[in-house]
Parts: C-alpha cells; structure tokens; sequence
C-alpha cells in the first residue's frame, strides 16, 4: 500500500476483514489450540503492508483476521508481505483503535516507522513461534493503551530502536491487560509480556500481566540481548499474577535489569502462586487442571473487567500524559487520546478504557 487506508468502522457495524472459509469462523475442530494444526497461524492473507512512501493507515472498529504468512519463495519483492499490518514510513501516522485482530503467522502489528497510537483494541492468538501483538521499531513513536492480548506467542509489546531511522523508537505503553502470553515463542529467555531492548526506550505504567511467561523485560544485564535504552525507559504499577511458582519466579527474570519497583503488585521473584487475583468478571483465576479453552472468540467469550473488590481498582497512576503524536480526528486521526486510567489494566471502572 502506497497510499493512505481509511477504515471507519462502528461500533455496531464494524468492517471485517477476514478469509472466505466461513468455517474457520464457524467450527471449533478448525480452532484447536494445537497451535501446529490452529489455522489462526497460517497466514492466509498478506495483510496491510504499507510502503516506505505510504501515507497514513486509519482503522477503527474494524476486525482482521488469519494475516500475515510468509510470501512464496519466488515472489521477487526484496520485501516479503508477513507481518499483519506493516509501517515504515516515519512521516505517517498510524491510528489503530477499538478493533480486533485475531490470528497471524508473526507480528500483528509492525511500526517500523510513524507515528502512532494504538488503543482500546483486543489482540488474541498472535504469532506462531515469534512475533510481537506490536514491535515498535527506529523510526517509531507513540502511545499503546488500553489493549487486551490473549495468547501471544512472544511480547504483547515491544520497543527494539533497529532499522537505521529516525526518530529513536519510543513506546508509551499503559493500562493493558495482558492474559497467557509468551509460550510458543522460538528465542529461549526472550518474549512474555512487554520488552525494551536494543536502545529502545518508553514508558510502562498499569499494567496487568496474567499467566504470562515473563514479566516486564528491560534488557542490558548479560550482553545476550543489546540493552534498552535505560536512562530513557522508565516504569513501575505493574501488577503480575501467576498460578504456579513457575511464572511467579518469571516476574523478574533473570537476564533482565528491571527492578521490582515499590508500586508493583505482586512484582518480586518466587511471590505466592495464586495470590492477588485480579478478580475478572469472568475467567477462571487459578485455571483449573484440563480446562478446555477452544474458541474462535476467546477474549469474546470471557469478561476481563475488573469484578467489584479486585486489588487492581485505584491502584494505577495517572500523573504523567500520552505522548499524543497524532491528532485528535473523527476521521483523520484518533478519535480519542484516552489518558492513562487509575484503575490497573485495559478495563476501567469508569468505562473509559477498553470498550470490548
């Protein structure tokens, strides 16, 4: 795409985009979670690939579905369609707000240049064996709040300053939920929930990590992996919870320089299994043994707003601002910049957050 895409859904009659099988939308046995067999990862569409001269990309209220997918061998462009939605033009902006994306072969989302804000949407089954819901680029700036990640296969969101462009990538991430993410990823050690390395640099405030394999991923302490920018990322209000001393031991990974911060719930190494719930209104917290979660709709079928007495409402903080790169436009920019909430996660209590 080398010019400007304007998608103006609603919210009760959001554009899709989507595969023409109805059945892999219709029938369980074509949604197992076997992920080798799930065709949510087969890339059955190249996605929105934009150009290094692209204008700008506008999606509201829109749901896509079964993106990505590796282009065959033969095609002869030097840049293969595979990400789910591809920028790389740091004079675009990219507006990405109130929708869903279920299903891609790698990331969902690529800034690898523009301007952004990417909020209130939900992301579910993203990535086969890598890939990031968003992986913030050089070039890349902006704000990625109040989104709901469910079955991720590495980080729900990343800042990485490669590419070569400027300005530095820089990614201002707050009040998400992030729910069992991190398992498929192929890079041992890397990739679970949110992640700053290779002189990215941002913000990350309020957010809920659940059954995640790691926690928040600052990295520069063993050389593995090119350090984040670290006089320039900062954070803290991260509420984590875990079922099994497996994931609670994963908060605060070894191999990463974040630091438990007095504000974290739950945030330290070998915490209690189980404790502080973040109390959903529905979603089984600790999951039972053998619980069967096949849905095409997973985060559709479950509610992630925060039951009344859960320990993530009031708990976030809220003296700092989006960056708000883009402006405010019913049709040309966001609809709205939603300021960072008090309550922990996408779901706020004064329903300002999430609206899914």
């Amino acid at each position: 795409m080398n010019g400007t895409l304007i998608v103006l859904g609603t919210k009760d009659k959001p554009v899709v985009f989507t595969v023409q099988d109805p059945a892999l939308r219709s029938d369980p046995a074509k949604d197992p979670q076997n992920p080798n067999t799930d065709p949510a990862f087969k890339g059955y569409w190249g996605g929105i690939q934009g150009g290094t001269t692209a204008g700008d990309i506008i999606i509201k209220w829109t749901r896509l579905e079964y993106l990505g997918g590796l282009a065959p061998a033969t095609d002869p462009r030097p840049n293969k369609a595979r990400y789910g939605i591809l920028l790389q033009n740091p004079n675009s902006n990219f507006v990405l707000e109130d929708s869903w994306l279920y299903g891609s072969f790698d990331d969902m989302v690529r800034v690898a240049g523009c301007k952004y804000e990417i909020m209130r949407n939900t992301f579910e089954k993203v990535g086969f064996q890598a890939g990031e819901c968003v992986n913030v680029k050089s070039g890349s700036v902006g704000d990625i709040a109040y989104n709901l990640v469910v079955g991720g296969t590495g980080n729900a969101f990343k800042s990485a300053n490669a590419g070569g462009l400027s300005p530095q990538a820089n990614m201002n991430m707050y009040n998400n939920t992030i729910v069992n993410t991190g398992y498929r990823q192929a890079k041992v050690g890397e990739g679970g929930s949110l992640d700053f390395e290779n002189q990215g640099r941002g913000n990350s405030y309020n957010n809920l990590l659940v059954n995640c394999a790691f926690g928040l991923a600052i990295m520069g302490a063993n050389g593995s992996v090119p350090s984040a920018d670290l006089q320039n990322v900062k954070y803290g209000y991260t509420f984590n919870y875990g079922d099994s001393l497996q994931i609670t031991s994963q908060f605060l990974p070894a191999g990463y320089v974040t630091e438990a911060k007095s504000t974290d719930i739950n945030g330290g190494n070998g915490t209690t299994p189980g404790a502080n719930n973040p109390k959903f209104v529905n979603f089984p917290l600790p999951v039972p043994a053998g619980y069967d979660f096949i849905s095409h709709d997973y985060a559709g079928t479950y509610d992630f707003h925060l039951a009344s007495g859960s320990p993530a409402i009031g708990k976030g903080y809220t003296e700092f601002a989006p960056l708000a790169v883009v402006k405010e436009d019913a049709v040309y920019g966001a609809t709205e910049i939603t300021a960072p909430g008090k309550d922990i996660g996408a779901f706020q209590q004064d329903h300002k957050g999430n609206q899914h």
